[in-house]
């Protein structure tokens, strides 16, 4: 039996024109300022840029930010949300709060699992000391 998809009744087309009429006014500006510039892979800004805007005309899902919306849409920073949230187009158009993906607490280890270890912070045994004082 094979999954139903979900209904498209929030799908915007005009969500993705607006993202690649972003994104190639960007692409142009910035490759016009840094021209010849390349990043560290090698690429020139234009090749860097032009990932997104070829992942957008391929009708591909891709990441972006909440303050890219345009202002009129209702997922958008004046309506909904922090502005620095990250949304998902999917390849149906529908725009989606990307999933968050929890990963492990960071826990710092106790005194006893300090000393255990050896581990000593700055300061201790008189370090600091030594390296404040020059050497004669």
């Amino acid at each position: 039996m094979a999954l139903m998809p979900e209904p498209r009744e929030n799908a915007d087309s005009a969500v993705r024109d607006h993202l690649i009429a972003e994104a190639v006014d960007f692409r142009a500006r910035t490759s016009s300022t840094l021209q010849g510039h390349k990043i560290e892979s090698g690429e020139t800004v234009w090749e860097h840029l032009s990932h997104k805007v070829d992942a957008l005309l391929e009708g591909a899902a891709i990441t972006f930010h909440r303050y890219e919306l345009p202002d009129s849409h209702p997922m958008g920073p004046p309506h909904d949300g922090n502005p620095n949230d990250l949304l998902v187009l999917g390849e149906d158009d529908v725009v989606r709060p990307q999933p968050r993906e929890v990963g492990p607490r960071f826990v710092p280890p106790n005194r006893a699992q300090r000393r255990a270890t050896g581990w000593r912070g700055p300061g201790l045994n008189g370090e600091a000391r030594r390296r404040a004082r020059p050497s004669p």
